[in-house]
């Protein structure tokens, strides 16, 4: 950024850029009279995101027993168990310089779950580590964490401070998270034997969730004049027709890229949805990595950005550039995966100009899985540049 008149914009000096502490006591999952999780929405007490500091980002950790009904125990487990018992996470807030109430977060737990393990390169932190058990009256003791960044991962220090939440310049600040029940990881035959839900271990008490913050410091000033850009995360999904039969060159509904801003990511899943949820919930019956072949992103028409054989190659690019495999189903459409938030997507000059809008979007040639065949997407859009204050001298 240039120089003024009066003093020179400078990235702010940042002292801790992650400083973990917890933002809430656990909260108690409500459970209804049958001792059961459904679909309910909690929201922690009071005001969960303290605006006096910035935020590097937040993790949610999910913490309780399952134990099985006995004569009619579960006969299998979904995928991406046990992390969609956080169905969706929403935080949402007013942004007073910029104005009006913004979701910043809109995705699912598991795809928030999952982006992290691709990007980070590090195992998900689960308990039982060996997976849900199905035996009858077999007691599940849960403990998993999603974390939720604020800025880009992968990215150097300097470029993560630059994307920071500002929770100093924003009001009303919410955090909904939409918890679910057992049909969102086991399957059961043709009786469901409803389940216990209580504490982790023990055979009373409710499931839990707690909130933990990671926070940034900049010492004295505390980041005054500094306005970051922002990071939205949230998804849309395709069910359509289009899914239902092999066919070729499909441009796929929702599918569109969003434009005006710049797209870090892009986080696909396939597979079908489960019908046997409750309404509500979402939960993949299946997932696979043979569903589409042939994948085209195209930049208005037919000028190729990016171009992936099937889904193996689009995971085995994850893998070349991460070191670790996406479970199966995924596969990260990552603009800047070199450590440079440069190389993001800019779209930013395609919502409008001499031709109009241009179209920009996913193509590809489909190997049915059948009914309820789905494609889910979680964007990771960049709204910038950020603002530095300026430096008197």
């Amino acid at each position: 950024m240039a120089p003024s008149a009066s003093g020179r914009a400078m990235r702010p000096r940042v002292t801790t850029i992650s400083r973990d502490e917890p933002l809430t006591q656990p909260i108690a999952i409500p459970l209804d009279g049958n001792n059961i999780v459904r679909n309910q929405q909690i929201q922690p007490p009071n005001n969960v995101f303290p605006n006096d500091r910035f935020l590097w980002g937040i993790t949610l950790k999910w913490q309780g027993r399952i134990t099985n009904n006995v004569a009619n125990a579960p006969t299998g487990i979904l995928p991406d168990a046990p992390f969609n018992l956080i169905d969706t996470v929403i935080i949402q807030g007013t942004d007073v310089i910029k104005g009006g109430k913004i979701p910043i977060i809109n995705a699912r737990g598991s795809s928030l779950a999952q982006v992290v393990k691709i990007q980070s390169n590090s195992p998900q932190d689960v308990t039982p580590a060996g997976g849900l058990s199905i035996a009858p009256g077999a007691s599940n003791d849960i403990r998993f964490y999603i974390d939720i960044p604020f800025v880009p991962l992968n990215m150097p220090l300097h470029q993560q401070v630059d994307w920071l939440f500002d929770a100093t310049n924003w009001s009303g600040l919410q955090l909904l998270i939409q918890v679910a029940d057992d049909l969102n990881i086991f399957t059961y035959g043709a009786v469901r034997g409803l389940p216990t839900f209580s504490a982790f271990g023990s055979a009373t008490g409710a499931p839990t969730i707690s909130v933990l913050g990671i926070f940034t410091m900049f010492g004295p000033n505390m980041g005054e004049g500094f306005k970051p850009g922002r990071v939205y995360r949230y998804f849309s999904e395709d069910t359509s027709n289009d899914l239902l039969t092999t066919q070729a060159k499909i441009q796929f509904q929702n599918g569109n890229l969003p434009r005006g801003r710049q797209i870090r990511s892009v986080l696909q899943k396939t597979g079908t949805k489960s019908t046997a949820i409750s309404p509500g919930n979402t939960a993949f019956a299946t997932v696979s990595n043979a569903m589409l072949s042939n994948l085209f992103l195209y930049r208005g028409n037919n000028k190729t950005i990016r171009n992936y054989e099937d889904q193996f190659h689009l995971r085995h690019t994850n893998s070349m550039r991460y070191g670790n495999f996406p479970s199966t189903g995924y596969g990260l459409w990552d603009f800047a995966p070199n450590g440079t938030i440069h190389e993001s997507l800019d779209l930013r000059n395609a919502i409008a100009g001499a031709t109009g809008d241009i179209l920009t979007y996913f193509q590809g040639d489909v190997a049915t899985l059948g009914a309820n065949s789905a494609i889910e997407w979680m964007w990771e859009e960049l709204d910038g540049p950020p603002i530095y204050p300026v430096i008197q001298g």
